[in-house]
This record gives structure tokens, C-alpha cells and sequence, in this order.
């Protein structure tokens, strides 16, 4: 094989090594999105729960500050 042949195979080969890191980087990143996705959904459904919970209190306290002043 000529040298030529050597540099543009090798030259190739790092290129395609290159490309598959990059994709593999890319695909990891893609995974670690999705799971950072799945524990924000976890904590809204915690923090609207939460927010349910706060108001039903508060419209239970406005019934009885309502009721009290009726008396």
C-alpha cells in the first residue's frame, strides 16, 4: 500500500471514530434529558398537589371565617 493509501484509510478511520464518540456523546446526553425530564414531572405533580392541598385549606378557613361572622 502507498503512503497516500495509508494517510486517507487512517485519516478515515480516526474520522469515523470521531463521529462515533460524537454520537454516542450526543445519545447520553439525549438519555440524562429525558431522565431530568421524568423527575421534573415528578416534583409538579408534588409541588400541584401540595398547591390542592393549600387551597382546599384555605377555602375551608374562608367557610368558617364566613360561618363566624354569620353568628
Amino acid at each position: 500500500m502507498s503512503t497516500k493509501a495509508k494517510l486517507i484509510f487512517s485519516t478515515c478511520c480516526a474520522v469515523s471514530g470521531y463521529i462515533i464518540y460524537r454520537v454516542h456523546e450526543y445519545q447520553q446526553e439525549e438519555r440524562d434529558r429525558v431522565r431530568q425530564g421524568v423527575f421534573r414531572d415528578i416534583e409538579r405533580r408534588a409541588n400541584k398537589l401540595k398547591n390542592q392541598q393549600l387551597l382546599e385549606e384555605q377555602a375551608e378557613l374562608q367557610r368558617q371565617l364566613t360561618n363566624n361572622k354569620k353568628d
